[in-house]
């Protein structure tokens, strides 16, 4: 029943597009709802009231473990085998972490499953899956930042919002008479073109505004062309200007550079200390973890709520299910894939391979106790790439559209994967 919801879901939100009902900038307000609303009420109801005991310790244990060994694992290949230090950053963001509450409508629309696989797969997530996803994630993002390589770590992406005259030194050529929010760019064989770039929307890249008066200049051809694809995080008109609304380029931003190269120390330091606040911030206002956490101490105390406030808060997780597929659906762009597709592949088949080769032990070791928990741990590693590292990308200026592309291709292929792994467990 639960596949069947959200296999109908996504060829709605699809055709919906299609039909030019919805737009992709649609999507925007529907995830805010979606996973700042609906996902925190499912997740503080379902977690307040499964089954949890001590006698879960051995998933707990399996699940730190495990993470462990993954971001070594990670971190070491890619070290050697990725040569770019930005791209290997990206590749650390695509490897480690899962949204495991991709799968919780699909294992709560069963209720045996519900049952015996849900509280397991609450245990680990929390114990080794949210730290990765929270603050390995985070800490890599940090200091691969390809913008510390284009510059220096304070000065991220700079998009000129004002007229003023630029050094060749920010890898774009602008012209005398910049106007707000408009660059104008070239790749350096020639190939000059007019890119937009909307000042109050950090989201434009990912979202692919489809508007008559926001679309590419007819002439200009598509960045994405221009990425090398052994260096896709090299800096150029998809990876910069993320932090446009930050740091402005006016004579206050070229001091900053100016400093920025000639050693300041103290902004140097300044900036890490708010990058890590900001990490902490994410976390602190992260509303689906804090249901989570809430949830999960609820259950422990046995704390429970009031009749009217537990049927409100039952109410609203209902949407989740139905509006979490219609928005893969709404964002599974072949064209974003398409000129991408060679990398996504690559990152793909290593995830594959990572996750499947961390599931086979864990089922073949004795490590976790029964047959549920080797069930609900393999859900969790096939689960699609954590929905939070786009913010981290879009912070720290990686490629965001291919991000994007790599998110959609990971969700489709995840809800197949649960999809037998379901009816396996279930026949």
């Amino acid at each position: 029943k639960g596949f069947v919801l959200g296999f109908t879901c996504i060829i709605a939100g699809n055709g919906l597009r299609r039909m030019k009902f919805l737009r992709i900038e649609d999507s925007l307000p529907i995830s805010k709802l979606t996973f700042n609303l609906f996902l925190p009420a499912l997740l503080f109801a379902k977690t307040s009231k499964a089954s949890l005991s001590l006698s879960l310790w051995p998933v707990a244990v399996a699940s730190f473990v495990t993470h462990g060994v993954l971001v070594a694992v990670v971190l070491v290949a890619t070290r050697y085998l990725v040569e770019s230090k930005s791209f290997r950053g990206h590749s650390c963001l695509c490897l480690l972490g899962a949204n495991v509450a991709f799968t919780y409508p699909l294992v709560l629309s069963s209720p045996v499953l519900a049952e015996t696989l849900f509280p397991k797969m609450i245990v680990w997530d929390t114990f080794g899956n949210a730290f990765v996803v929270f603050v390995v994630d985070y800490v890599i993002a940090m200091n691969y930042a390809p913008n510390k390589e284009a510059t220096a770590d304070e000065v991220q992406g700079i998009v000129p919002l004002q007229g003023v005259p630029v050094e060749e030194s920010f890898g774009l050529e602008l012209a005398d008479d910049v106007s707000i929010g408009t660059v104008i760019w070239s790749d350096g064989n020639g190939n000059v073109g007019e890119s937009r770039k909307r000042a109050n929307s950090r989201y434009a890249d990912v979202l692919g505004n489809e508007s008559e008066d926001e679309q590419l200049d007819a002439t200009a051809p598509d960045p994405s062309q221009f990425v090398d694809e052994d260096d896709p995080e090299k800096p150029g008109p998809s990876t910069l200007g993320r932090r446009s609304t930050q740091m402005q380029l006016s004579p206050t931003g070229v001091l900053a550079e100016a400093l920025a190269h000639s050693g300041g120390h103290e902004l140097r330091s300044s900036n890490g200390r708010q990058e890590l606040l900001g990490g902490i911030r994410k976390v602190a206002t992260n509303l689906p973890f804090l249901g989570q956490m809430l949830g999960l101490i609820a259950n422990l105390s046995g704390l429970r709520m009031p009749g009217p406030l537990d049927d409100l808060i039952e109410s609203l997780s209902q949407p989740y299910s139905a509006l979490l597929f219609i928005l893969l659906g709404l964002n599974l762009r072949w064209a974003i894939i398409r000129p991408k597709w060679a990398v996504i592949a690559k990152l793909l088949l290593a995830r594959s391979l990572l996750m499947g080769s961390a599931a086979l032990l864990l089922q073949l070791l004795p490590i976790l106790p029964d047959e549920h928990s080797r069930h609900a741990v393999l859900l969790a590693l096939v689960c699609p790439v954590a929905r939070v590292t786009m913010s981290y990308v879009l912070d720290f200026g990686y490629n965001s559209s291919l991000h994007a592309a790599f998110m959609a291709t990971s969700n489709v292929f995840a809800f197949s994967l649960l999809f037998a792994l379901i009816v396996t467990f279930t026949s």
